[in-house]
C-alpha cells in the first residue's frame, strides 16, 4: 500500500504520527499521575475510571508507535 503514497507524504504522515505520540504520551502520564493521587469520597470510582483510561491510552500508543517505523 505504501507504494501509492509519495515519500514526501509518507514523511508528513510519520511526523504527524510522532506528534500525536508525543501528545498522547503526555496525556498518558498525566492520567496515570491523577490515578495515583486521587483522594476523597469518590476515590474508588475515579481510581478505576482513570486506570481504564490510561490502559486504553497505552494500548493505542503501542499501535500508533509502530506506524511511523513501517
Amino acid at each position: 500500500m505504501t507504494e501509492y503514497i509519495s515519500s514526501e507524504d509518507r514523511e508528513k504522515i510519520a511526523r504527524a504520527l510522532n506528534n500525536y505520540l508525543a501528545d498522547a504520551t503526555v496525556v498518558y502520564f498525566k492520567t496515570h499521575t491523577f490515578h495515583w493521587n486521587i483522594e476523597g469520597s469518590h476515590f474508588y470510582s475515579l481510581h478505576l475510571m482513570l486506570e481504564k483510561f490510561y490502559e486504553t491510552i497505552w494500548e493505542s500508543l503501542d499501535e500508533v508507535a509502530e506506524r511511523p517505523r513501517a
